[in-house]
């Protein structure tokens, strides 16, 4: 949920100047993350982290909706359960007038999900109820699944716009009660027929039930629609992992027991502001530093981004980068108990964005080293 209230920009915190009586602890806990950084780099470790946390791994399972019985939720796979779809001024079609054929024409993949009007809506547009979809619930077939990625496919013309979200929960009675939060997929692929593939990559552990919701937004008619022909879930059971945290808890810790679901309110001035920044939450942890991206995340037009996203107590880095853009990288504390925790941008400004460099690197130098881990230390004195 985005909140229009803008607040004035406050500094990221700095390192504050070293008392002799820290020197030594704080230098012992130096050379240690250097050690530990140096073995990470050698023996590869840091390029298995920044590898979206799993996707491509050996482990990775996936769930597809994609067919029109898929979307109905009349048939389709084993993991497509829990009754039909719920359809508000939405249909399912196999094709429809005006939008482009679906790409996967294969008998078990055609079918697309749109927005529908009748006549008195397009009269009275004011009057048009929002065209909302809500996918037939998913089983993730384990009880601690993490999702790695979604994938979708969907056309959205011009003055047309369609949000993305979804909820897990981990009984099918429970879904009812979930709030949905909010997906941003961004466009990897656009097609000859302006059909687009959007991914999000993503490290969000989840509950064995999940559904989809979709809402069709912006001028919407009988003769100007969008659509969605397919999503895919990618992911990984949790479980399997034996404790290794994807969370932001230190490294050698049990990860789980006090995760919980946060809430991350990046403010910032609208102007200059990037229409397609990528979002990145960074951690202590030297074996899974990146705990949190996004890609291809619209900020113009508003003033704050809410990141919904389970963390654990301890020091973390917000960044943000967009081409043509100087990247801003927000140091934060999350504290035990606290679930909602501001993050102030300020104002975006033009210039050479490092973006092309790995994520991890909170200094722009791009290289992940002792400097940058020490931004994130020097947090949590």
């Amino acid at each position: 949920m985005i909140n229009n209230t803008y607040n004035s920009w406050a500094a990221a915190a700095t390192l504050a100047p070293r008392r002799k009586n820290s020197f030594w602890p704080f230098f012992v806990a130096i050379v240690g993350v250097a050690l530990a950084i140096l073995a990470l780099i050698y023996s590869g470790g840091f390029s298995a982290a920044l590898k979206f946390l799993g996707v491509g791994a050996s482990s990775q399972m996936e769930v597809t909706l994609t067919s029109a019985d898929n979307w109905l939720g009349t048939g389709g796979p084993d993991y497509i359960i829990g009754g039909a779809a719920s359809l508000q001024s939405t249909g399912v079609f196999t094709d429809f007038p005006g939008l482009p054929s679906d790409p996967d024409l294969t008998p078990s993949g055609v079918g697309l999900v749109a927005p529908i009007f009748n006549n008195s809506a397009d009269e009275d547009p004011e009057g048009t109820p929002d065209s909302v979809y809500i996918s037939p619930v998913l089983d993730l077939s384990v009880v601690a699944p993490l999702i790695t990625s979604i994938v979708g496919i969907d056309f959205v013309p011009e003055t047309t716009e369609i949000s993305y979200a979804y909820r897990s929960a981990a009984a099918i009675d429970d879904l009812s009660n979930r709030d949905f939060l909010p997906l941003e997929l961004a466009t990897t692929d656009t097609s000859s027929m302006k059909v687009n593939t959007k991914m999000a990559a993503i490290s969000q552990p989840a509950e064995r039930y999940l559904q989809f919701k979709f809402v069709f937004g912006g001028i919407l008619s009988s003769d100007v629609r969008s659509a969605v022909y397919a999503i895919t879930v990618q992911y990984q059971d949790n479980a399997e992992k034996n404790g290794n945290d994807l969370t932001g808890e230190g490294t050698g810790t049990s990860g789980g027991s006090n995760v919980a679901q946060k809430n991350i309110s990046l403010r910032y001035s609208e102007v200059n502001a990037p229409t397609a920044a990528s979002i990145t939450i960074i951690s202590t942890d030297l074996n899974d530093p990146i705990v949190y991206l996004a890609e291809g995340v619209n900020l113009s037009e508003r003033n704050s981004l809410s990141i919904e996203t389970s963390l654990t107590a301890g020091a973390y880095a917000l960044k943000v980068t967009a081409l043509g853009m100087k990247d801003k990288i927000m140091p934060f504390v999350m504290i035990e108990n606290q679930l909602d925790t501001q993050v102030n941008a300020g104002s975006f400004e033009a210039g050479a964005s490092s973006s092309e460099a790995v994520s991890a690197d909170l200094n722009g130098d791009n290289k992940v080293d002792l400097l940058d881990f020490t931004i994130l230390l020097g947090q949590m004195r």
